[in-house]
Formats: structure tokens, C-alpha cells, sequence
């Protein structure tokens, strides 16, 4: 999906066709996408997440309200489900949904230096009145900006993008820590985002026992991603694999 500046929402499809258009092709534009609006008094879009169920999106706006969406021609019901989830928000930025039994969302309010955590279950929520996720980790000031969520590590980082950091905390709002070792790592991080595929500092390479010059060798590898977990042989992996002589 893409966030437009019109009040609306651009979808996408990410159909085989439609993916080499726009990779190998011409450039996807507004044409090959469905136009949805955003809910009844909320402004221009500014940050999205996949919402509570998988054919539905949580949207910020520039009013500082947050809008459930649903993704078009994917079984949600619009009439039942889009609606305002909060309002009241000053600057909000990122945001992002916590999965069972938390059943709730986070949203980063700029404006009031916070993070709250607001249920997945009611509408119409005044930001300011859900308890407060995040706060001064370490006692320090900071501008809380991306939100990412990991489920399978059950963590949340955090993008700091006014005092440069990226804060790390647990699904009960407990300060893990953060990833900037020394001042000037990092300048206005937003974004965040986890890498699919292979973690090599985890997976391993089984060289052969013995090799005849000249020869080809088959070198045998166990890919391994970011949660340990092996990826399947059918995995695929990336034809520019060098090649080397014995």
C-alpha cells in the first residue's frame, strides 16, 4: 500500500504481473492501484501497519488520529470494520499491533514524547487515556518515531530520530536497552524494518574433507534465519554465488 498526500490510500497488487512490471518494467503508478479514502474525519495518511487480522491496515493521520482500513478485495467488510480507533493524538508517527494475548496497538505520539498502548477491541479511544507503553527510556528525553514489532523475538524497537537511537523494549513495555553504541552511528532514524532470508553470522558452511585440483566442488550450506530456525532447501538463493578453484 502506498500513502498518498490526497487523503487517501493507494493498493497495490503484488501479483507476478504486476511485481515485474514494476521491478523490470515501467514504474507501478496510481493507475494500477485501488484508491481507498480515509475514514470520515481523519486527514492526509502518514504511518500504516497490518492491523489485528491480516486483511485490514491501522493508519495514522496528520490530525492525529488513527483509522482502521480495510485492504480492498481481501474478504474484510468495510462497512463493519473501517472506522476511527483513536483521536487526540500531537504528532503521531509510527505504529504498530501487538499480538495475543496483548491484543492491542502501539502508537508513537511525537508531540508527547510517548508511546501508548491502545486496545485492538474499541473505537473512538482518546489517545492520551491509554496507558503509556514507553516513556524517557533511561530516564533520558527522546522523539519516538518508527515503531517495529517482532513477533517471534517479542520485542519492540523504537526509532529515536531526535536524539538519534533505536530503543529496544519487551511486549510488557519493560526497557531492554538500545542498538547505538556512540554518538553519530546513527542521524534521524525512522524506518524500521527486518531483513527476510538467511542470518550468515547463524548459519554454516561444511567445507569437503578433500578436493582434487581443477575440479568443481559442492559446498554444502545450512541456512539458518534471524529466530535460528533452518530455511528449507527449496529456499532460494541468489544466483550470483562466486565461484572458486582449488
Amino acid at each position: 500500500a502506498d500513502i498518498a498526500g490526497d487523503g487517501s490510500i493507494y493498493f497495490f497488487s503484488l501479483s507476478e504481473d504486476h511485481f515485474d512490471s514494476g521491478i523490470q518494467g515501467e514504474p507501478l503508478s496510481h493507475a494500477d492501484a485501488i484508491k481507498v479514502s480515509m475514514v470520515a474525519g481523519a486527514t492526509d495518511p502518514e504511518y500504516m501497519t497490518i492491523g489485528e487480522n491480516s486483511n485490514e491496515i491501522l493508519v495514522t493521520s496528520s490530525n492525529g488520529r488513527v483509522s482502521r482500513i480495510c485492504v480492498p478485495s481481501a474478504g474484510c467488510k468495510a462497512a463493519a470494520r473501517n472506522a476511527q480507533m483513536a483521536y487526540g493524538g500531537q504528532t503521531l508517527c509510527g505504529i504498530g499491533v501487538l499480538p495475543p494475548p496483548n491484543n492491542s496497538y502501539l502508537v508513537a505520539d511525537q508531540g508527547r514524547d510517548k508511546i501508548f498502548e491502545c486496545p485492538l477491541t474499541s473505537t473512538n479511544e482518546y489517545i492520551a487515556s491509554c496507558p503509556v507503553f514507553a516513556y524517557k527510556p533511561e530516564g533520558t528525553p527522546w522523539g519516538p518515531f518508527g515503531i517495529l514489532v517482532d513477533n517471534t523475538k517479542k520485542l519492540v524497537y523504537v526509532t529515536d530520530s531526535t536524539y538519534n537511537n533505536v530503543h529496544v523494549f519487551a511486549f510488557d513495555g519493560s526497557y531492554m536497552g538500545h542498538l547505538q553504541q556512540k554518538l553519530g552511528f546513527l542521524i534521524t532514524p525512522k524506518g524500521l524494518a527486518i531483513k527476510p532470508g538467511p542470518l550468515a553470522s547463524l548459519s554454516t558452511v561444511h567445507p569437503p574433507t578433500s578436493a582434487t585440483a581443477g575440479e568443481p566442488q559442492i559446498i554444502p550450506l545450512t541456512l539458518r534465519d534471524k529466530s535460528n530456525e533452518p530455511l528449507p532447501a527449496s529456499y532460494p538463493v541468489s544466483k550470483e554465488v562466486p565461484h572458486y578453484r582449488v
